[in-house]
């Protein structure tokens, strides 16, 4: 049986409500895609590579360029197929290993950041199939997606299984919910940690 790819947008309450959530617990925001998030922390570029001296700083680059591209690639498909791309959440702090910063950069390619009313977690939504995370492999997906959409199966086929694993979880009393803020046209609502760093997640 064929399946579609696990879409977080669509896919991730549906995900979490088998189990990951507890008794009574409210699913507040889930990040609409993987590994979505920017970072407004000093000393770091908008995809959280730390500015250092400019020869280290074009290698990264020229490192994480191939999976930059093909991430690029994938969310300008999921932007023709479900509208304008949602806005992402934002990491912002003073110093570049601020604790906001050490929370996105230990996630990873199927990490999706889940806001609830006991707790703020980062989970990740592994497929069962055990596909390869490297560049060759998110080319094949990507082109997994383009035929599924053509055909119109990326709509209507049933989602491919996932198991969802906790990367690392925050309690209500590592971090301050301040209320909602606006950042140019959009509000969020922002959480703070006490070195001073936070998360501001886009409102629905």
């Amino acid at each position: 049986m064929s399946y579609r790819r696990f879409n977080p947008e669509r896919d991730t309450a549906p995900a979490l409500s088998h189990g990951w959530l507890q008794p009574g617990e409210r699913l507040a925001w889930p990040t609409p895609e993987f590994g979505a998030v920017n970072y407004k922390v000093h000393r770091r570029t908008g995809e959280g590579v730390p500015i250092r001296h400019p020869f280290w700083r074009a290698l990264g680059v020229a490192l994480i360029s191939p999976f930059l591209l093909v991430d690029n690639i994938r969310n300008f498909l999921y932007g023709i197929l479900d509208g304008p791309e949602a806005p992402q959440p934002i990491a912002f702090g003073k110093r570049w290993d601020c604790l906001a910063a050490r929370l996105a950069d230990a996630d990873d390619y199927h990490s999706i950041w889940v806001l609830t009313d006991r707790r703020f977690a980062s989970v990740s939504a592994d497929p069962l199939s055990g596909t390869s995370d490297t560049t060759m492999a998110r080319l094949g997906d990507f082109a997994k997606d383009v035929g599924q959409t053509f055909t119109g199966g990326i709509h209507t086929l049933p989602v491919e299984s996932v198991r969802i694993r906790t990367v690392w979880q925050l309690g209500t009393d590592q971090y301050r919910y301040d209320g909602v803020v606006k950042r140019w046209r959009t509000e969020y609502d922002r959480i703070t940690f006490p070195d001073g760093s936070g998360i501001d997640f886009p409102r629905p």
